[in-house]
């Protein structure tokens, strides 16, 4: 493939091979291929030429560049060609070139020529900031990177001194997943892509890099994090595990989720989060007795398993962590068990004369196993 993108006046650009054996006294060309006016240089004008074809190895091609414009005055000429023969590895995007953070600042270079949209029915993502009329509609000779940071941070990525125009397009989560970042041009006049964007701890984030005209070539990829800079805790809030209920003496379905974050919002990340219950009453246990938490890259700390203990009510969980003055509340009820007991206590013993009312109506009390009172069962 050839291209005279971003020469200074109209081309026509064509390419050839010898139909007769050199030497000859009057060589014959083939045409393989022509074109005029198919490459818009990054929007600029005059439009230029883009030529793809097949090659034999050891066979030789000739490629020639004309003026097209009536006064055939020439100009400045950009000539620019590129080959590949084989699909690059990671043509598919369920084998993307997986990017680790020892790799940072991280910097590749495949060749996209062969490689293909939707590689072996897996299905690409059509780019929001493919421009109109892009091959496959933003998806050809598309290639795959994925990175997931371990802080959170800034990821800054681009196919800059790729010979193309390309099209970088990210999502999160899988390769159709979230869409969170598209770019078809860094800036004016620059037919190559750069993005940048706030990310997520532990999010798995998938580069897609793809051609404008459907021509691919040597592509060079650069991946860039900056993490975060956190501060002390200024906050921790309650973001899971609040409210609920159990039954007493069973565990509650979910444990308790505190958020430590910074001034700025920033999860703060390595603090002890410590989880306090009432001393007596409707209470519970923290498995192992492990009343504290350290909190990952997100700023989230989660508790042990808890379990209500055998008194029924409701109750508050503290989550403290130092430095901040107010508490992360967890509400909880302790349900009573099933019905143990019934007694009567009021209304006996008591007597009357015939046909005339008791003074006090009979009343039963109903308790589970540990002595706490059961509602909504019938006597």
């Amino acid at each position: 493939m050839a291209d005279t993108r971003f020469s200074s006046y109209p081309t026509i650009l064509s390419a050839w091979k010898l139909s007769t054996a050199l030497p000859s006294s009057s060589e014959t060309f083939t045409q393989l291929a022509c074109a005029s006016g198919n490459v818009p240089a990054a929007g600029a004008s005059p439009v230029e030429s883009f030529v793809s074809f097949p090659v034999t190895k050891g066979t030789s091609y000739y490629l020639m560049v004309s003026d097209a414009s009536p006064a055939a005055a020439g100009g400045i000429l950009t000539f620019n060609i590129d080959a590949g023969d084989v699909a690059p590895p990671n043509d598919d995007n369920a084998a993307p070139i997986t990017v680790t953070p020892a790799q940072l600042p991280y910097n590749d270079t495949v060749n996209s020529a062969l490689a293909t949209a939707n590689t072996n029915t897996h299905n690409d993502p059509t780019p929001p900031c493919a421009p109109a009329g892009a091959a496959s509609g933003g998806q050809a000779n598309s290639v795959w990177y994925t990175f997931t940071p371990s802080s959170n941070g800034t990821i800054t990525a681009d196919t800059l001194t790729s010979p193309y125009e390309t099209i970088l397009n990210v999502t999160s989560g899988s390769p159709t997943g979230t869409q969170v970042a598209c770019n078809q041009s860094a800036a004016a006049g620059i037919a190559q892509s750069l993005v940048s964007f706030a990310a997520t701890s532990g999010t798995q984030y998938f580069f897609m890099i793809s051609s404008v005209l459907g021509d691919g070539g040597t592509t060079t990829f650069h991946l860039a994090f900056s993490a975060s800079v956190v501060g002390t805790p200024a906050s921790i809030n309650a973001t899971s595990g609040t409210p609920q209920s159990a039954a007493v003496n069973t565990t509650f379905a979910a444990p308790l989720v505190a958020t430590v974050k910074d001034s700025g919002g920033n999860g703060v990340s390595g603090v002890t989060v410590t989880f306090t219950v009432p001393a007596s009453g409707a209470s519970g246990t923290f498995a192992g007795g492990v009343n504290t938490a350290t909190t990952n890259a997100s700023g989230v700390a989660t508790s042990a398993t808890f379990t209500a203990n055998s008194t029924a009510g409701s109750y508050t969980v503290t989550a403290t962590v130092a430095g901040v003055a107010s508490p992360a509340n967890f509400s909880l009820m302790n349900n009573a068990g099933p019905a143990a007991s019934i007694s009567a206590t009021s209304g006996t013993p008591q007597s009357t004369p015939i046909s005339a009312a008791f003074a006090a109506p009979l009343v039963a009390t109903v308790k589970d196993s540990g002595g706490n009172g059961v509602s909504g069962v019938t006597v």
